[in-house]
């Protein structure tokens, strides 16, 4: 068995255990490190003629060719988010350099061994971060879900404050 897991952060203990523990059961296990992507981690993907793309990953931690193997399972322990900040671009190009990197790192992710069994696979996270998405199923499941309102319509926003009696709370899509 071939494991890959891949880890936004080194500092996130729980991995390390559970590539030892995969290593001790006789598992072949990569682990990649994209923390610095794309500032300094690297992705390439290199297609020839027919041959299966060449998907190469490096980070601070690690320098490997993870596409040449197919993994039997993939652990994707956070999602990849590439900002501004972490591209190496100037000002007026560090929006479109993360906006360039983040669909290399997204498609990479699925050119990642398509059959094998995911935990955490990048379509199911997507949506398991969309808080109306969330409330809908949660509610169809029998929790109780408090008035809510997502709106960005000041006269829905005002009415709904003024429907509840102003007990309201703010909450953000994201973490900001």
């Amino acid at each position: 068995m071939s494991v890959l897991i891949i880890v936004v952060s080194p500092f996130i203990y729980d991995t390390a255990a559970v590539a030892w523990g995969l290593r001790e059961s006789s598992h072949d296990v990569d682990v990649w490190f994209p923390q610095n992507y794309p500032a300094s981690a690297s992705l390439s993907l290199e297609f020839k003629s027919q041959d299966k793309a060449k998907i190469y990953a490096t980070s601070d931690l690690n320098d490997k060719q993870i596409g040449s193997k197919t993994f039997t399972s993939i652990w994707l322990r956070h999602r990849l988010q590439i900002s501004e900040s972490s591209t190496r671009a100037g000002f007026s190009d560090a929006a479109f350099a993360a906006t360039e990197a983040d669909h290399l790192a997204q498609a990479t992710l699925h050119l990642l061994s398509p059959s094998s069994m995911w935990v955490n696979h990048p379509r199911c996270n997507e949506k398991a971060f969309l808080k109306p998405l969330q409330l809908d199923i949660a509610q169809k499941i029998g929790f109780n879900v408090p008035k809510t309102l997502m709106s960005n319509d000041p006269s829905h926003i005002v009415e709904f404050i003024k429907k509840v009696g102003g007990a309201v709370v703010f909450k953000t899509f994201k973490a900001h």
